[in-house]
This record gives C-alpha cells, sequence and structure tokens, in this order.
C-alpha cells in the first residue's frame, strides 16, 4: 500500500501539468487495488460478520477518489486510439461495488445495501455506456471512418490507415 499512495501521490500532484489526463480511463484503475484489497482483508480477517476498521477506511477512501475522479470529467466521446481503451472505466467500479456488497453483507445496515445497489447499478451503467461506444467505434471502423491502430505495429498501420482514407475519400482507387 506503500507504493499505492506514492503512485497516486504523483499522479495527482502531476495532473494540472497535462490537461489531457484529466478525466482519462487509465485514473479509474486507481480505484481497483484498494477495493481489491478491501474483499481480501475481509477474508483474510474474518470478524465474526463485523467489518474490520481497515476496510472502513480503504472503502471511504474508494469513494473519495470516485469522486475526484468524477469531478475530473470522464471522457468517452473522443474515438479510443485502440480497442479496450475504454475498459477501465468498467472493471474498478466493478471491483467497488463487489467490495460495497461484502461491507453490506457484514454490515447489514440498510443504507450500506442502498448503496452497494447505486454502485453496482453504475458499474453497470458504465459497461453498458463503454460497450456502446465501442460498438459505434466498430461499426465506423467497418464503415471506413475511423481506424484502430495497433501500438505495436503503429507505424505500419498509419500508413495503411492514410490508404485507406484517401481510397474511401475517392482519390486512390
Amino acid at each position: 500500500m506503500i507504493f499505492y499512495a506514492i503512485i497516486a501521490n504523483s499522479i495527482f500532484t502531476t495532473i494540472h501539468k497535462t490537461p489531457k489526463a484529466r478525466g482519462a480511463p487509465a485514473l479509474f484503475l486507481l480505484i481497483a487495488p484498494p477495493s481489491v484489497a478491501i474483499v481480501s482483508m475481509d477474508v483474510i480477517v474474518d470478524m465474526e460478520n463485523r467489518v474490520n476498521l481497515f476496510s472502513e477506511t480503504m472503502f471511504g477512501f474508494c469513494l473519495i477518489l470516485l469522486a475526484v475522479l468524477y469531478r475530473l470529467g470522464p471522457r468517452i466521446t473522443p474515438p479510443p486510439p485502440l480497442p479496450g481503451f475504454y475498459w477501465p472505466y468498467v472493471f474498478p467500479l466493478s471491483a467497488l461495488g463487489t467490495a460495497s456488497i461484502r461491507l453490506a453483507y457484514q454490515e447489514s445496515s440498510a443504507a450500506m445495501e442502498c448503496l452497494s445497489t447505486v454502485l453496482i447499478m453504475q458499474a453497470f451503467s458504465s459497461f453498458v455506456l463503454v460497450t456502446g461506444r465501442m460498438l459505434w467505434h466498430m461499426k465506423e471502423v467497418t464503415e471506413g471512418k475511423a481506424v484502430w491502430l495497433d501500438p505495436v505495429l503503429k507505424q505500419r498501420f498509419m500508413e495503411d490507415a492514410v490508404v485507406v482514407k484517401e481510397s474511401v475519400d475517392g482519390e486512390i482507387a
């Protein structure tokens, strides 16, 4: 957790220098490690249907982090540079939803069950949005209006993309 704190601190102290990084999907990956830590600590330290202090603290941290990341504004409208680019919006929210279910089961309070329901609905809605955005971009790629680049073979595909774009525009047959 010490390395996680150092990495999170360095990310948030330098995010003002790169405006393009604000709302990037990769920032949502910061939610996953503490969410997984909540579940694992509850399994390791079984306190007979009581929530341990570490799990409560990490859950609160995750909620604050989620609020900060939503305040930065997730961006899903620009075309993804490569397949799977927007999936970091989904998986960390699913891990947080799983952690909230675990805590709601142990705490047995109506407020926690309501919060757990909201977090699960949020994870599902992000799944639907990201899937829809990916399918929309796939449609544009199959119509020739957009191109997905491979980061490994980027140069070759960029040359092919130029040829495809020119042939779609009708300049090269």
